[in-house]
């Protein structure tokens, strides 16, 4: 019989960025068959309860049970339709919070480190509706003029557009952009690896992005500081871009964009991605991509 290859895939995101929802949708459609390209569950191995737990709640359109404050491992068989290529999928669902706290406290588990240099590739998150934005510098100037003319003594001077400054609160590592903490995320896990990393930047929720841009536009003018780190590292990465609507829409209970969601005889049609060649509705499309050097 033929043996698998191993293959582990990192999924990197900060908290509520669509990591659980997009391997819920991507276990979904690897054993349903309904979409005919994608891979293919070849075989069970090991415990699927957490899997069928999140695949269900995806499906019926319910929020779904986040990874909270730790790792659940995923082990997944698959097969290539295509080529007839087995696979090993293993993939780490690790808590957003850990790679929060990776940018606040600047410290992380052994285990994570050796888990870093396994890996054989990375799905790197980004949600629309999840960015702490970057305070631009004529702002905060402008700011701090309003401040000196309205206050004779010298005002603290605060972050627009921060926590820090609609609550009066001291600033916290928490309050800093997205883009920053995705930057210093990525700085850490090349400083711990000496292999070249190959990441799927995943705009998730692409169903709320109405401009008609392609991911990696739609990261150039959101989150301009990443889009260049990652461009101007070509020997630290090799990196595409896409954007996935794992859910199809928004859930908030029973709404009308719920109703319509379950209105679909398949469940995968809900399924939107968009890359920069293709789209559909195959999730599995950045698991190949990463699988495909």
């Amino acid at each position: 019989m033929t043996e698998p290859d191993d293959f582990q895939c990192l999924m990197v995101g900060l908290p509520r960025t669509g990591k659980t929802t997009f391997l819920a949708a991507l276990w979904h459609v690897v054993r349903s068959d309904e979409v005919p390209d994608s891979l293919r569950l070849d075989r069970l191995e090991g415990d699927q309860e957490y899997l069928n737990l999140i695949a269900d709640q995806w499906s019926q359109c319910k929020e779904l049970d986040r990874t909270s404050g730790g790792e659940i491992k995923v082990d997944i068989r698959l097969r290539d339709p295509s080529t007839g290529h087995l696979v090993r999928l293993r993939i780490p669902d690790m808590s957003g919070e850990l790679y929060e706290s990776l940018w606040q406290t600047r410290t992380c588990l052994i285990s994570f480190l050796d888990l870093v240099n396994a890996v054989d590739g990375c799905l790197l998150f980004v949600h629309p509706a999840k960015i702490r934005e970057t305070a631009w510098i004529d702002e905060a100037n402008a700011t701090y003029s309003q401040w000196q003319q309205e206050n004779q003594e010298e005002p603290k001077v605060e972050t627009p557009g921060s926590d820090a400054e609609t609550t009066g609160t001291d600033w916290e590592p928490r309050f800093a952009p997205t883009q920053v903490q995705m930057v210093e995320i990525l700085q850490f896990l090349t400083q711990n690896s000496v292999k070249q990393f190959r990441i799927v930047v995943v705009i998730s929720a692409w169903d709320l992005v109405k401009e008609l841009v392609s991911p990696e536009q739609w990261l150039k003018k959101q989150l301009p500081l990443l889009w260049q780190f990652l461009t101007a590292n070509t020997d630290r990465f090799t990196v595409t871009y896409m954007g996935v609507s794992a859910q199809g829409g928004e859930v908030t209970g029973q709404n009308s964009e719920t109703e319509t969601l379950l209105d679909h005889n398949m469940a995968s049609r809900r399924i939107r991605i968009c890359a920069s060649n293709e789209e559909g509705n195959d999730i599995s499309l950045p698991i190949r991509w990463l699988m495909s050097n």
